[in-house]
């Protein structure tokens, strides 16, 4: 297998990993620190570092490859990829359909609109995907919304579908079933 590269790992966001861990304590102004060993939440990759949160949202930091071990956990998550699921992007999953499921799981909850809260764990169907997003209706809140592509199954799902041509519900082929039914 190919070793991942930071430079490779930092133009492609579909494998950057959700979480890491810190190596080595840092110290900010103000008195707020990280501890080694805290895992905290990859936001970002810019040039040699990556940004970074703590689980708790409160604050947010840069750091350099050797103060994470992302790197390490990226070509952990990369060395079990099959060589079809390396070269999706999210672009290349935008272009073709065919691999575009019919629902999503969101991994992140967030707030539309006062009362209106989606849940981790929620599932929407695909409306639409678009650079940055996938468009989303959730049945529950009666709702449409836009939800950046990490904070949905999508790859994951677009993963199982380079795979296996029977694997989960797909949205053209829910459609083309519902047009030919209608059509019956």
């Amino acid at each position: 297998a190919v070793d991942l590269s930071w430079p490779e790992l930092a133009q492609r966001p579909e494998l950057w990993p959700a979480q890491c861990t810190v190596k080595q304590p840092i110290k900010f102004e103000g008195g707020v620190s990280v501890q080694a060993g805290q895992k905290v939440d990859v936001v970002a990759f810019k040039g040699n570092e990556v940004d970074l949160r703590t689980a708790d949202g409160r604050t947010s930091f840069a750091a350099e490859p050797d103060e994470t071990d992302v790197l390490e956990v990226a070509r952990a998550a990369y060395a079990q990829l099959t060589p079809k699921q390396r070269a999706l992007t999210y672009p290349a999953i935008i272009q073709n359909k065919e691999l575009w499921p019919y629902r999503v799981t969101l991994t992140r909850g967030f707030s539309l609109a006062p009362g209106k809260v989606v849940h981790a764990g929620d599932q929407g169907l695909v409306k639409d995907l678009q650079p940055g997003k996938v468009d989303v209706v959730s049945e529950k809140l009666n709702a449409r919304f836009g939800v950046a592509f990490p904070a949905t199954d999508v790859l994951a799902q677009a993963r199982k579908f380079v795979e296996d041509d029977q694997a989960g519900a797909r949205l053209l082929v829910v459609q083309r079933q519902a047009a030919e039914k209608l059509a019956a």
